[in-house]
């Protein structure tokens, strides 16, 4: 077990973000009435702002521990790749949200259904479930790693506090 790294401001700090989010979310959640207001808030978020939520999607412990790792064992390939991430996210904020927006509706799954039928939908949306179940053991087990390091606590803990 490591000795811990995190002081009272760390803590503190930690505390206020999630107070913080707490707060926006349960005061913005009154306002969510219709699933189209949920997922696309009436088409009113501008198209930067959505780029802005991809990227941070795309952002996980794998990014910050997985990549940098792999870097310095054996190569950068990795790094070149998420280098790539923001100009490829410009494309998609000037390009893609418009079209998007234009032809698809709410979600790509209504778009397959439209253009290819249920079974289009419900294979792919089961794909995409399935894949991020399989993603998040990886994830998880990394956050656990840096807490444990951070904090001092077990992997069991770290994990349980993650849960």
């Amino acid at each position: 077990m490591s000795t811990p790294t995190l002081s009272v401001i760390d803590y503190l700090i930690i505390g206020m973000v999630l107070i913080i989010n707490l707060y926006f979310g349960l005061r913005y959640a009154k306002n969510q009435r219709t699933t189209e207001t949920y997922f696309a808030a009436r088409g009113r978020v501008p198209a930067w702002a959505i780029g802005m939520s991809l990227l941070a999607t795309l952002i996980s412990s794998v990014t910050f521990l997985g990549y940098p790792s792999e870097g310095y064992s054996s190569n950068w390939i990795l790094l070149v790749q998420g280098l790539m991430v923001p100009i490829i996210l410009l494309g998609t904020i000037w390009f893609i949200v418009p079209l998007y927006r234009k032809v698809i509706g709410l979600s790509t799954y209504e778009y397959f259904e439209k253009r290819f039928g249920s079974f289009a939908r419900y294979y792919s949306s089961t794909a995409f479930v399935l894949r991020q179940f399989s993603s998040m053991g990886t994830v998880f087990f990394l956050l656990s790693v840096a807490l444990t390091n951070m904090t001092g606590a077990t992997p069991f803990t770290s994990s349980l506090s993650l849960a």
